[in-house]
This record gives C-alpha cells, sequence and structure tokens, in this order.
C-alpha cells in the first residue's frame, strides 16, 4: 500500500524518512489501540489498588492484581509487574489499618 506525504500529498518510496518533494520528515509513530487499552487496565489497578487501602482491601487489592496480570499478558511485564506489587503492598496497609482501627 503506498504512502504519501501529510505536507504535500507527494507519493513516498517505501522506507522512507523524508519527503524528497517538500523535505518533510516522514513519522515512524504509530498509534496502538493496544498501548490505550494497556493504559486503561493501568489507570483502574491504580485506582483499585489506593481503595484498597481504605475499603474492602482484599476485594479492590485483587482487583488490581488482576489488571496487573491484564497488563503482563498484553506484553508490558515491567508495568503490569509494578501494579501487582503495589497492589498488594496496598492490601496489606488496608488489613493492618483495619485491624487497628476496625
Amino acid at each position: 500500500m503506498p504512502k504519501y506525504c501529510e505536507n504535500c500529498g507527494s507519493k513516498l518510496q517505501e522506507n522512507a524518512d523524508v519527503c524528497l518533494n517538500c523535505g518533510r520528515i516522514i513519522s515512524k509513530t504509530v498509534i496502538s489501540t493496544e498501548k490505550k487499552d494497556f493504559t486503561v487496565w493501568q489507570i483502574i489497578g491504580y485506582v483499585c489498588a489506593t481503595i484498597s487501602v481504605f475499603l474492602y482491601p482484599v476485594f479492590f487489592a485483587g482487583a488490581g492484581v488482576i489488571c496487573g496480570v491484564t497488563i503482563i499478558q498484553k506484553g508490558e511485564k515491567s508495568k503490569g509487574g509494578y501494579l501487582i506489587i503495589v497492589s498488594v503492598v496496598c492490601l496489606v496497609i488496608g488489613i493492618s489499618l483495619g485491624a487497628i482501627y476496625g
């Protein structure tokens, strides 16, 4: 499938970095729906982990862990791992606060 310059409309060569007609640098950035998808999981996971400190720690921290596992399955191993760690730490804090003040 041929590509065309966004600036001048000229047909681009297969692996062109610059348009030969106008000199504009060709962007290689591709927006992926997968990247946005794991970001949504990440936001939901961190919100659940935060809520678990104050309300139903096992339920909300569990949701955070599930979000972390989902992120790992989508190929972002470190980001999913961090979310799992944060969720477990929030779980421990939530249970501790519940034991102290509950």
